[in-house]
């Protein structure tokens, strides 16, 4: 089986996620801080993906995912394999993932993240009442609209 959308020298081809080859004393030794495994791409990919090992903090299980986004106002996560929770990527504690992902580092504290994505919110909806309600949507005119966010996070550059 390959990937043909995608070929480089940078990552290996797997055919599923389970398949991720970990070595035993990086399994043993994962922590609540994910570790960097190796890039990968899965069929269908168009690209690849940087993999992590780490272990829930809700349910101790050792689990191996690619960063997903956005939650937390802004923050990258990764899911866990066993409860289905969400681990943010904060900043400043996994800096190293934001860099490897060449997206900028997004502020460190939820307040600052929520204000610069109202700000955004204001910028792309011009004159039209817009309200941040939480991490996953917006409020415009009453309705929330989830589907919007992820402009709104390009705009900010998150």
């Amino acid at each position: 089986m390959s990937n043909e959308g995608h070929e480089c020298g940078e990552c290996i081809f797997v055919a599923s996620k389970e398949d991720i080859y970990v070595r035993a004393q990086i399994l043993r030794d994962a922590a609540t801080v994910p570790v960097f495994i190796n890039f990968f791409t899965l069929p269908g990919w168009r690209g690849h993906s940087a993999f992590y090992i780490f272990r829930c903090p809700h349910c101790r299980t050792t689990s191996v995912d690619y960063p997903h986004g956005y939650t937390d106002f802004g923050l990258l996560f990764l899911n866990c394999d066993e409860c289905k929770k969400v681990l943010p990527l904060k900043v400043p504690q996994n800096k190293e993932i934001y860099e490897r992902e060449r997206l900028p580092l997004p502020p460190s504290s939820k307040r600052k993240r929520k204000g610069e994505l109202n700000k955004a919110a204001d910028e792309v909806f011009a004159g039209r009442r817009v309200r941040v309600i939480d991490s996953r949507g917006i409020r415009l005119r009453g309705e929330e609209r989830k589907s919007r966010v992820g402009r709104l996070l390009r705009r900010l550059g998150l």
